[in-house]
């Protein structure tokens, strides 16, 4: 036998009138450590500390009753996997959200404003522009008949959100995808609500037209 080999023994448990009260198989293993602990096998520190369950016959020889302990490894190991793939899919957010931002900086701001331009260009009460540019040349901000504050000369939307702000959207973007998914289709819902076809139009101001015209006196034989 090879010095370096596991040596198996059997250890057993005497009273002191000299009854048998257990026994257990111990595992040995020159210049390492092993342990026997409960419900597990034996094994050495070098070869694994995972706990690999014992027969029941040996548990109950060992001193114990009942049934097994049930091994909670697998569990904690899902929940760790589940931990981690939650993990790596918000990193993954936050990644797509930075990318967009970045794409706003460095390519186009429409990248950075698209999917949330009505949080960016929406109606509010200003103390002053946020662009720079426009407060150095207006102090008063100007607003059109629907609350939206205006370039003074274009007369077109202007954002009311800081560069910072909009950072913190984009990087949000993809928790915010359900919120901008209820407001596009609850914007086309209501435009296809207004919408008038051409054809139905021209009867209602035909009928109008009809209704409203004057009655003609009889004409005199």
């Amino acid at each position: 036998m090879d010095i370096n080999d596991n040596i198996v023994c059997t250890v057993k448990l005497r009273s002191e009138n000299v009854e048998h009260v257990a026994e257990r198989q111990a595992v040995l293993k020159p210049k390492d450590r092993c342990v026997c602990f409960m419900h597990c096998k034996c094994t050495c520190i070098k070869d694994s500390l995972s706990c690999k369950l014992i027969k029941l016959e040996d548990y109950h020889k060992a001193g114990f009753r009942g049934s097994l302990p049930v091994l909670h490894t697998l569990k904690y190991h899902h929940n760790f996997t589940i931990l981690f793939i939650i993990i790596v899919i918000n990193i993954l957010f936050l990644i797509i959200g930075f990318t967009k931002a970045a794409g706003g900086v460095i390519l186009n701001r429409r990248v950075a404003t698209f999917g949330i331009e009505f949080l960016v260009y929406r109606p509010k009460l200003l103390r002053q522009y946020i662009d720079k540019t426009l407060q150095e040349s207006y102090e008063v901000v100007e607003y059109n008949e629907e609350g939206y504050p205006v370039h003074p000369e274009t007369k077109e939307r202007v954002r009311v959100t800081t560069i910072y702000e909009e950072l913190l959207l984009n990087l949000f973007i993809v928790y915010l995808s359900p919120v901008l998914l209820i407001y596009f289709l609850s914007k086309r819902k209501r435009e296809n609500s207004e919408y008038v076809p051409i054809n139905q139009q021209s009867e209602d101001e035909i009928s109008n037209t009809s209704n409203n015209s004057p009655e003609l006196p009889p004409s005199e034989a």
